[in-house]
C-alpha cells in the first residue's frame, strides 16, 4: 500500500502543471543539524516538479525523506515524509540565478523514543521502572525557507546549491517520563523533552528544464 501510495503522489507531481507552462523536474538531497534532542544529524532526500508562472517565479508541489540521526541510542530513530507547495523566485534567469524559495505543507513524523515509569513509593519517594521503547506516528504543519543558486551544466540541467531553516509542529520527544499517582493506573504528570523543532541544512541537487 505504501509503495502505492508513493508512486501516485509522484504521478501528481509530474502532472501538476499546465500543458503550455516551462516545466522543471528537480532531485535533491543533503544534510545537517536539527533541535532534536539526541538526534542532532539529519539526511533527506526529495522530489519536485514545477513549473515557471512567470520568467522568475516558480510553483511547485514536492515529497520527500527525512532521517534523524540518534546521537547514542541505536533503536531510536525520527523519521519524516514531508509533502509541500513550494515558491521560489529567482532574481536573474541567465548564467548563475540565486533563488530565495518558500515551502509550505505537512509532515508525517515517525518516531521512536524512550518512555521511563516513576511510581509511587511513599508520598516523598518514587520507585523507577525499567525503561520501554515507545513508537508514534503523526502529521504535523511544516514551513521552510531557503535561499540558493543554479549553476548551469547545459541548456537544461542546472546544479542546484543551497541552504534550508524548517520547523515542524511536532514530533521532537526523544524522551518521555510518566509519573504515576497514588491511584494505580492513573499518570498525575509526563515530562516530555521536546514537541515542535527546526533542521538547517546544506541542500545539493539536479534541475532539468523540459
Amino acid at each position: 500500500m505504501k509503495k502505492i501510495i508513493f508512486v501516485l503522489i509522484m504521478l501528481g507531481i509530474a502532472g501538476f502543471h499546465p500543458a503550455d507552462a516551462q516545466i522543471s523536474l528537480s532531485v535533491s538531497g543533503g544534510s545537517g543539524i536539527s533541535s532534536i534532542p539526541e538526534r542532532f544529524g539529519n539526511a533527506h532526500v526529495s522530489f519536485l516538479s514545477s513549473y515557471a508562472v512567470t520568467p522568475l517565479l516558480d510553483l511547485g508541489l514536492s515529497v520527500g525523506f527525512q532521517y534523524f540521526v540518534p546521537e547514542r541510542f541505536a533503536n531510536q530513530y525520527t523519521n519524516v515524509i514531508p509533502i509541500t507547495l513550494e515558491a521560489r523566485y529567482r532574481l536573474q534567469n541567465e548564467g548563475v540565478r540565486p533563488y530565495a524559495q518558500l515551502e509550505v505543507g505537512v509532515a508525517q513524523v515517525d518516531w521512536k523514543y524512550r518512555e521511563h515509569t516513576l511510581y509511587p513509593i511513599d508520598f516523598f519517594e518514587f520507585m523507577p521502572d525499567m525503561d520501554y521503547s515507545r513508537r508514534h506516528k503523526e502529521w504535523f504543519p511544516m514551513i521552510s525557507l531557503g535561499v540558493g543558486a543554479f549553476l548551469p551544466l547545459s541548456d537544461q540541467l542546472s546544479l542546484d546549491l543551497g541552504l534550508r531553516l524548517g520547523v515542524i509542529g511536532g514530533g521532537a520527544t526523544s524522551d518521555e517520563t510518566l509519573i504515576y499517582g497514588r491511584v494505580p493506573e492513573t499518570v498525575s504528570a509526563i515530562h516530555r523533552n521536546a514537541d515542535g523543532w527546526n533542521y538547517l541544512r546544506l541542500v545539493v541537487g539536479i534541475r532539468a528544464d523540459l
